[in-house]
């Protein structure tokens, strides 16, 4: 996912860096994915609480996706 900034006026702190906690619900929807990625990995420069947002937002969608199925 490529970096934007958050495009409303007003919220620029969406544009600080992301929170551990937003890092940690990362990875537990990537562990429930069964996605293969290094824990120990750098995270992207910058990856703000925005990125992190949406990056959140396409975990769950996926994860709805995967257990709608049959």
């Amino acid at each position: 996912m490529e970096h934007e900034d958050f495009p409303v006026a007003g919220y620029e702190f969406m544009n600080e860096p992301a929170t551990a906690e937003q890092k940690a619900i990362i990875l537990q929807l990537v562990n429930k994915l069964n996605l293969n990625v290094d824990h120990s990995g750098q995270w992207p420069k910058p990856f703000t609480k925005w990125d992190a947002y949406r990056t959140i937002n396409e975990l769950e969608h996926a994860l709805s996706e995967q257990t709608d199925e049959p």
